[in-house]
């Protein structure tokens, strides 16, 4: 960390464990460092009010978000199918084994990812039912199907299991080329 704050850079992302954080972005900060954190920003609200506090009081900017919606590609498909009545959508992640502790921990730090990108695309969706399928209190599989605003249907699939890692966003909607 010394390494990175003696290079004196004018930002830098933190995209580490949810629990490391807090140090992180307290040092960049208060080496007057913007700071962008991978959600969540902090374990706890008590903390992320700290960093809050700290960067307006040295006019920096402090952010927290999902870094998928900044990237070119995603920013470009979201544009694609602005303004569309997406009939149905399919967020799939797939990945080989569980890469967190438990269930909570890995909603939070990756499956969340999902439920960001379908609202990035579609907008606000409700959810009508949700299955998890668990083995030693280790999230196996997840998958929701969620009604969208514009009368269509969403699916977030989830899976530890499919022997790869992998992202995919297919979306459906009418449209008049």
């Amino acid at each position: 960390m010394n390494d990175l704050v003696g290079m004196k850079p004018a930002a830098a992302f933190v995209l580490t464990p949810k629990d490391t954080h807090y140090e992180i972005c307290k040092q960049l900060l208060k080496a007057n460092v913007d700071v962008y954190v991978e959600k969540p920003g902090t374990i706890k609200s008590s903390e992320l009010y700290k960093l809050c506090e700290m960067a307006k009081q040295k006019q920096l900017v402090f952010m927290v978000g999902f870094n998928r919606r900044f990237a070119p590609l995603h920013i470009q498909g979201q544009k694609f199918v602005s303004g569309l009545a997406i009939s149905s959508a399919f967020f799939q992640k797939t990945r080989q084994s569980s890469i967190n502790m438990d269930i909570k921990d890995l909603l939070l730090e990756d499956a969340v990812h999902q439920i960001d990108m379908l609202r990035f695309y579609c907008g606000e969706a409700e959810v009508v039912s949700t299955v998890c399928l668990t083995e030693r209190s280790q999230l196996v599989n997840l998958t929701s199907i969620l009604a969208l605003e514009n009368v269509g249907y969403a699916v977030i699939a989830y899976t530890l299991q499919g022997g790869g890692w992998s992202e995919t966003y297919p979306i459906h909607a009418p449209r008049n080329l």
